[in-house]
This record gives C-alpha cells, structure tokens and sequence, in this order.
C-alpha cells in the first residue's frame, strides 16, 4: 500500500507539472493568436495528456523517466542522457523519500474521486429535473421553430431533438441524455425577434452535431481521476468556452447568421436570464464564478468577429501529430526491465543451465589478501570453463575488454533500457563487438578463468546508472536450462 502512495504521489506531481506548462503554453498562444481559445480539441487535448502520464505512472512498475533513454531502432543509439539523467536521480530520490508516506494517501485520493463522481451525478440529476419540469410545445406553438430543427437535421445527418419550454428565466440550453432535446424559454420566445430565435436554436443545434455534451462527460470523469490537479480544472474552464466560441463561429459563417442581430439576441437571454431566484443558472454552459464576465466579454468579441471555421483543422491536426509522436516514441523504447523482489520479471538467467552461487553480492574477505575487507559488486556463478553465456536482455554492446592484472578479465558490458547495465566478467571468450545489437537470450560470450580468479566462473554484475544492484533481487539462476 505504502508503495501504491508514492506512486500516486509521483504521478500526480508529473500530471501536475505537465498540465500546467501545457495550459502556460496555450493561454500564450491565446494572447497572441485569438483562434486558440475555440480550439477546443486543443484544451482537451492537454487534460489528456495529463490523464495520460497520470495513469502511466501510477499502474507501471517502472520509473517513468529513463536514466539512459536511446532510440534503440538505431545501431549507434542516440542518447538524451545529459537532460534525463538528473530527472530519473531526482525520481529515485523521491521514491526513497516519500516510500513512509501512510496508506491513508489512497484513502484520500480515492474518497476526492467518490465526492467529484458524486457532484456530477447531482449535476446530472439536477439537469433531467430541470428538463423534467418543462412542458411539451404544442405543434402549432412552434411551427417555424419545428421546421428550422428538420432543415438543420436533414442538412447535417444529426438525429432531430425534442423540443421543449421552460418557463423559468435561464439561458436556452441541450441535453443530449437520454434523448437530445433543445429546451427554449417562454421569455425567449416572447421576447427574441425571429432572426434572433433562429440563431439561438442553431447555436444549440451546432453543440449536438459536435456530440459536446458527450465529450463533457468524458471531460467531468477526466476531472474526477485528477481532482487534486488545479490546471485541469482551469483547463475544463477553459474547453467549456471554447465549445461555445466555436458553436458562435459555426453560426456566423457557415450559417450566415448577422453578427449585430447574433449580439443582440445574446445580450437579451443574459438580462433574461439574471433572475435573483435563479442565480445559480449561468448564462452559458461551462461558466461559473468570477469567470462569467470575463467569459461574456469574450463571446461578445468573438461574435463582432468571427473566425471562420475552415481554421478548425489546425487544432485536429495538431492533436494528430502529438498522437503520433507519442506512438513513435513508444515503439521507440526498448523493452524495459522490471524489479520483482525475489524474483525475475523481464529477466532471464546469463546461463543455459542451473547455477550455483559460490559469492554473493555484499562486503567480504579478499580472495587475494585476507587482511581486506572488500565491496563485491555482483554474483560468482560457479561453471565449468567455455559455458555458454547470453543476454540477459536486449540491449547495445557498450564494449568489450580484456586486461589480465584487473579483475574483471576479459568482460563485456550491456546497456539495457531504463539505465540498467550489465556486466559479464572472467571469460574466456567474447563472441560480440561494441556496437551490436543484441536480443534477449542470444550468445554473447563464453565463461573461464581470466583476470584476477582462481577458478572458472562467471561474475554477473547489474547496475542502474552507476549504482549496483544485488541481481539476485531481479533474476531467478535455477530457472536456466540444462
């Protein structure tokens, strides 16, 4: 439990970092380009990243950050280390430091994920009351508004919505569950003139072709795994107005809907809709708080200028590139190793055959002078001479060395994925040279008795970066084969 704390913890520091400089980024480019703010396949896009490293963090064994990332599709693999490596040292630290963090951390977590899923059940069931007290429009009450609905639908594809009034003083608005419905008020059909009318319905109309309120619940589940993040919440704001500017777009130019007639039917549902009774209703979907006005202010601007939404493939392509960078980047990486304590997961024995370990990894006597206490840094694997010696995983050939008075004799060194190295000491014989590629299990050397050793045998070493690590903690000798 301890260890599924600090891997929440990490993770939502990671989501936390990585929301917040894409939502710096996008609000900069906002300033300096006003298209920015309705695109909204934008804004959703950087929560799911956010989602994205959020999950990848807290369900993988593996630290997120390599240690010695390569593009390993290359021959000579081109290494980031200079920028990740003092990353991947300060998420170590940080797992050794928060591992006392209390199981509570869960507790809590899982308990801000209830309350959230809880407010958008209540905002759910609110909604189907609100639509719930609405009457029926009789046919003849809205002939023309009927058949605005049919062109629009027989124009675009969309399934025709049922058409509802309230006699409340809120904004007109949709539900798109269980079936969609436009629900109008009696002051806006009083009080709108018929241009106006018509471009409040398609605006209404626009936000079901977009399925955004299907994309809302996906967004409120978003919200809810990372309730604790405050840039996803600032970034759901911010998504929730860009549905709008984008609906305002879509029907001054594509709809040729008048900008001067669209601001006036606008401002007239605001004052309509600033009922004391009803101050909990807001004007537009998605505003709340001090946010309303600047909100309102940003619409009025759009609708004096809109953008036309032959723009919009900008957005959708971007968040395609991003897709595929992170495909590429992924069939990149080269298969990981993983730590299973007491056992081994990603991890095969250097030998084909079971082994005796005649010296383990810790502090011992020195096999040459018995006065010194000496660090061993890896297994003696007791074989006979020319046993066959392979791969542990897939990994580079980072050299091959032989000197007689070191200890290490005739070695070969492998670099694996996620910063981890192997060594494979005291051979007799090298079958591999720097630069090769190799693959889980294949043959890489033969065992003797070079260097400073008394008898043959093979000495296994496992390092993460420059730390070594005891490899009987990550690989099973007995399972080798005979």
């Amino acid at each position: 439990m301890n260890e599924l704390a600090t891997k929440l913890i990490l993770a939502g520091c990671y989501s936390v970092l990585v929301t917040g400089i894409a939502y710096a980024v996008l609000r900069l480019l906002a300033r300096c380009l006003a298209a920015v703010r309705q695109w909204k396949f934008i804004w959703l896009a950087a929560i799911g990243l956010g989602l994205w490293l959020f999950g990848l963090t807290a369900i993988s064994d593996r630290p997120l950050l390599d240690a010695e990332p390569t593009l390993g599709f290359l021959t000579h693999p081109v290494e980031f280390d200079v920028i990740t490596r003092p990353l991947a040292e300060l998420e170590s630290a940080s797992r050794a430091r928060l591992s006392f963090l209390p199981p509570s951390v869960v507790t809590i977590y899982t308990l801000g994920i209830l309350v959230m899923l809880a407010k958008s059940v209540l905002a759910w069931d609110a909604r189907r009351r609100l639509v719930a007290a609405t009457r029926d429009a009789s046919p003849a009450e809205l002939t023309e508004v009927r058949q605005w609905v049919r062109q629009f639908c027989a124009l675009t594809g969309i399934a025709e919505p049922a058409i509802r009034v309230s006699t409340r003083h809120v904004s007109p608005y949709t539900v798109a569950a269980p079936r969609p419905t436009i629900v109008l008020t009696e002051f806006a059909l009083q009080r709108l003139q018929r241009e106006e009318l018509r471009l409040v319905i398609l605006h209404e109309l626009v936000h079901l072709q977009c399925s955004d309120h299907f994309m809302q619940y996906l967004l409120e589940f978003g919200t809810a795994v990372l309730w604790f993040n405050p840039f996803v919440h600032l970034l759901a704001r911010d998504y929730g107005l860009a549905c709008e500017l984008h609906c305002d777009s879509q029907v001054l130019t594509r709809y040729n809907g008048r900008s001067d007639t669209y601001r006036e039917a606008f401002l007239a549902i605001i004052r309509g809709s600033l009922d004391r009774s009803y101050a909990t209703q807001t004007v537009t979907h998605g505003f709340s708080g001090r946010y309303r006005a600047r909100a309102i202010m940003r619409r009025l601007a759009n609708i004096q200028n809109p953008l036309a939404p032959r723009r919009t493939f900008i957005p959708r392509a971007l968040c395609g590139l991003g897709a595929m960078l992170l495909a590429v980047t992924a069939s990149f990486a080269k298969p990981g190793l993983e730590h299973s304590e007491g056992g081994s997961r990603g991890f095969i024995s250097p030998l084909l055959r079971h082994a005796r370990i005649v010296s383990p990894m810790g502090m011992r006597v020195s096999a040459f002078d018995s006065s010194r206490i000496v660090m061993h840094e890896g297994v003696d694997l007791d074989v006979p001479t020319d046993t066959t010696v392979v791969a542990v995983q897939d990994g580079i050939v980072e050299f091959t060395q032989y000197n007689d008075d070191f200890p290490y004799g005739l070695h070969v060194v492998l670099s694996h994925s996620n910063g981890f190295r192997t060594r494979y000491a005291n051979l007799n014989e090298v079958l591999v040279d720097a630069g090769d590629l190799v693959r889980q299990g294949d043959v890489i050397g033969r065992t003797g008795a070079s260097g400073a050793s008394l008898e043959p045998h093979l000495h296994f070493e496992l390092r993460r970066g420059d730390v070594a690590l005891d490899p009987e903690g990550f690989i099973d000798f007995n399972a080798g084969r005979r």
